[in-house]
């Protein structure tokens, strides 16, 4: 991820940030695609709504109050229902699929809250330390992945690292502080 004052969300929608924009892509592609699969979409059709769901959000971002509208998280998930079911439409006007339009509605409700509800944060945040990882150098990194992600004691991680416990505990604390600040308005 860019380092920066902002949230990641605060500098999509500054519309010139190429690089914001590219970490936001490279940290929903995958989920939104597994989202549209989850809601019966075939390959091709999901694929194209994931990128209808970029449109949408470049187009509409800049404009989306986080506190005032309600959280991002929300706000996303309601985009990429209305999305795939307009493909799931599509796809019955040129005569390919099921025809019982309210079935499609609840199945897909169905099928993308239990999904959205299980996966959104452990993806979201998952895929966003994958793309933090080169920002620290390989011990500060180490040190967090350990203690944190593996929950082993920081004396055993200090030990194992060459670190005093204090540092474990200060880079532990460094790559945290940086994951929640890149995903403070996502995670709402």
């Amino acid at each position: 991820m860019y380092t920066t004052s902002a949230s990641l969300l605060e500098r999509v929608r500054q519309r010139d940030d190429h690089e914001a924009w590219g970490q936001f892509v490279r940290l929903y592609t995958r989920f939104l695609y597994r989202c549209a699969r989850q809601c019966g979409l075939e390959d091709a059709d999901a694929t194209d709504a994931v990128q209808d769901v970029f449109v949408l959000l470049l187009d509409k971002v800049g404009t989306f109050e986080i506190r005032a509208a309600g959280s991002f998280r929300g706000w996303l998930k309601k985009v990429t229902l209305n999305k795939c079911r307009e493909r799931r439409r599509k796809r019955r006007e040129i005569g390919v699929g099921g025809s019982d339009v309210e079935h499609d509605r609840t199945v897909d409700d169905d099928r993308l809250n239990q999904f959205w509800e299980s996966e959104y944060a452990e993806h979201v945040v998952s895929r966003a330390l994958q793309l933090m990882h080169d920002e620290f150098e390989p011990t500060t990194w180490q040190a967090c992945w350990q203690h944190i992600v593996e929950g082993r004691p920081a004396a055993e991680v200090a030990g194992n690292l060459g670190l005093s416990v204090s540092a474990v505990y200060t880079y532990s604390s460094r790559v945290l502080k940086r994951l929640r600040h890149e995903l403070k308005d996502l995670m709402e």
